[in-house]
């Protein structure tokens, strides 16, 4: 049977990366190893567990489907298990040169424990069933990505381990002490890579300037275009590397900036960088990667198929499925870093089909042109050029110019902005189609709600989570961590052939799930207490306001597409109004602040009136900024007086406090959350 068949050269290749580890000495990632060779022990045990099982019994024809899909998967993990601990003995090559093209390989080893773990738990979830009486459950909550804490702990701990024993290893070469006599361009880079590994936090994985000519790294053949270099196939030391040169210096410095301290097994690794100032040419050097996503699925269409040249795509849903999370890691990585893309479309996506020992192919992916890469709230000083105009396919629509001649708002690119572009990526994936044939008035398309096609074959939950990613409105779109979680439990169903759970749409918790009152500031007594119902639909605010106070608020929002107004506070026939009008969905209310005091009672009549009574000593707000993530509107009333306030940043979803003659005081309802702000 083909499961037995695939379990058989798992166990034959795990044998064979444990052989690797007890037959020589490993010179890098010693620490890191031995915890690979822990986990590749630990697999060895169940798979001999599971041979006693089955030898009682076989599977079922559906199980034994499901068993041969998830072994060929793990088999290609346990065979990158196996390259890797080879790759740290340095046995055919100079361990300096492994060294400058591994970098750290701390998250390439965070993921390969990771998938073995949950490779073997989906195995299990299948097997263990049907021969244990407690039923092993596979569920989202197994699917988070990551290793537990106290695993990444140790693995941090052994990484750091490991820096020390590089560091000393090539300052015993800079010393000539037992590593033998090296050349001097050798001895030269172990003392660049002392300086770049001393350094603190993650300036330790920024990339490696060297003293590189240029006519040493020959033009090979072309590979693509990035936002400002030509990328292009080269050798150096008998080594194959893709070379992105620059014409300009700003440009390339602004690709390194995007590149600073990221070392991710789905992104593009700089191998070193290098300048020649004598003829302004600017070079990096990266890992080889042969063509764009975009060219991959453009070559494929031109192929013949059984069904005709580009009449399906290249990948099957669970290679599909598997693509999306490659590239969903490697921008949850990004994003981890305070960093977002701002460019994430196929041309963008660098992929790889690779052949296994047995003639099985699987695809890697990375992300590259890291040139618009900026880090979470902050603005550079390459914020304001122009983005590259093959990115309209991919462009969230609040990105777009509303009308000629203005500027968007930097703000607006947040890291959801990457999410509804990798949502039109994934499109492209499951399609093997570009995602518009026509971007003629694409705003205003997107705004009505039109989206590139997805194949009828699309499992409805993949369907659902497509569709939450590139929603109208920034806010309902999911975070990576999120959209990770959820793939890798797709994945894992598909392996497991779970038809009934893929057919259904999850239900998602609604955005004001979480919300939390905050406030409110200003008088504790006299007023009236009010509240505005909690809304996602905020369009409208008009405040009422004078010099020295603010009267009150009425507030607009939207319930089935239909306006609903409330309104609090007193309506005074001299009052001045500052209306907030919201270019929903694109911009929500995040914050307010402001400032509250006392004055004397304003009623007219010695009777109680509204909690107050003349001549009393009020306290309530006498100025108001209401805040959005585009932009602040006020402040509305006495400027600069009073005891300063201001709410937490979020999504208001909602307001309360007191009422009387005047604004006593405010709070809001916020659902906090994921950085929601540029």
């Amino acid at each position: 049977m083909a499961w037995r068949i695939a379990l058989d050269l798992c166990i034959e290749t795990v044998k064979g990366a444990l052989q690797v580890f007890s037959d020589g000495q490993l010179i890098l990632n010693t620490h890191q190893c031995q915890l690979l060779v822990k986990k590749l022990s630990e697999v060895e045990e169940v798979f001999s567990t599971i041979q006693e099982l089955l030898s009682a019994g076989g599977a079922n024809p559906s199980e034994s489907l499901a068993c041969a899909r998830v072994l060929s998967c793990l088999f290609r993990v346990l065979g990158s298990a196996g390259q890797l601990l080879s790759a740290c003995r340095c046995k055919d090559q100079s361990w300096l040169m492994v060294t400058l093209k591994q970098g750290d390989m701390q998250e390439t080893f965070a993921e390969l424990l990771h998938d073995l773990q949950w490779y073997m738990s989906v195995l299990c979830s299948i097997l263990f069933t049907k021969f244990s009486h407690t039923r092993t459950v596979f569920s989202i909550s197994s699917c988070n990505g990551t290793l537990d804490f106290m695993d990444r702990l140790v693995l941090s701990t052994a990484a750091k381990a490991d820096k020390g024993a590089l560091i000393a290893r090539l300052k015993d070469v800079v010393c000539g002490g037992g590593s033998g006599s090296l050349p001097d361009d050798e001895v030269n880079l172990a003392e660049q890579l002392i300086h770049l590994l001393s350094r603190d936090g993650s300036s330790s994985s920024s990339p490696l300037f060297l003293n590189v000519n240029m006519r040493d790294l020959p033009d090979e053949g072309w590979i693509g275009q990035g936002c400002f270099g030509v990328v292009e196939k080269t050798t150096w030391r008998e080594e194959t590397f893709a070379k992105k040169t620059f014409r300009e210096k700003l440009f390339f410095e602004q690709e390194l900036d995007g590149y600073e301290g990221l070392n991710n097994p789905n992104v593009m690794r700089i191998i070193f960088c290098s300048e020649d100032v004598g003829s302004k040419k600017y070079a990096l050097v990266l890992e080889y990667m042969p063509m764009d996503l975009f060219r991959y699925l453009e070559e494929w269409r031109k192929m013949d198929h059984p069904d005709g040249p580009g009449a399906t795509t290249p990948f099957s849903i669970t290679e599909a499925v598997d693509l999306m999370l490659q590239i969903a890691r490697g921008l949850m990585y990004i994003h981890d870093k305070g960093k977002s893309h701002r460019d994430v479309k196929s041309l963008n996506i660098l992929i790889k089909a690779v052949e296994d020992s047995v003639g099985g192919k699987y695809h890697i992916a990375k992300l590259t042109d890291l040139g618009l890469t900026k880090r979470t709230n902050t603005t550079t000083k390459y914020s304001t050029r122009k983005t590259n105009i093959s990115s309209r396919p991919w462009k969230a629509p609040e990105l777009f110019k509303r009308s000629e001649g203005e500027r968007r708002p930097e703000k607006l690119r947040t890291p959801k902005t990457d999410v509804f572009s990798f949502a039109v990526v994934c499109s492209e994936t499951l399609t093997g189609n570009p995602p518009w044939e026509d971007t003629s008035n694409l705003k205003s398309r997107l705004e009505k709600g039109e989206r590139p096609q997805l194949p009828e074959r699309t499992p409805a939950r993949l369907v659902a989570l497509i569709k939450r990613c590139w929603d109208l409105s920034p806010l309902l779109r999911p975070g990576f961590p999120e959209i990770c979680q959820e793939l890798q439990y797709i994945k894992g169903l598909l392996l497991r052939d779970d038809v009934s759970i893929l057919a259904k749409t999850p239900v998602v918790a609604s955005v004001m799930t979480g919300s939390e009152a905050q406030g409110p500031w200003g008088g504790e007594h006299g007023g009236t207490p009010f509240a505005v119902p909690m809304n996602e639909s905020i369009i409208k605010i008009e405040v009422r306001y004078c010099a020295q106070h603010v009267y009150g608020l009425d507030v607009e929002y939207n319930i089935n597409g239909k306006p609903f107004k409330a309104g609090f506070g007193r309506v005074c026939g001299t009052h001045l109004i500052g209306e907030i009008k919201i270019q929903e969905p694109i911009e929500f209310l995040t914050h307010i602040e402001g400032t509250f005091g006392t004055s004397v009672g304003v009623i007219q009549r010695d009777e109680y009136i509204s909690g107050y009574i003349r001549g009393e000593t009020l306290c309530h707000v006498t100025s108001l900024t209401i805040h959005t993530n585009v932009k602040a509107y006020g402040p509305f009333g006495a400027r600069g007086t009073g005891t300063p306030f201001k709410s937490d940043r979020g999504r208001i979803v909602g307001f309360h406090g007191r009422e009387g003659n005047l604004l006593d005081s405010i709070g809001v309802f916020v659902v906090k959350g994921e950085p929601l702000l540029a």
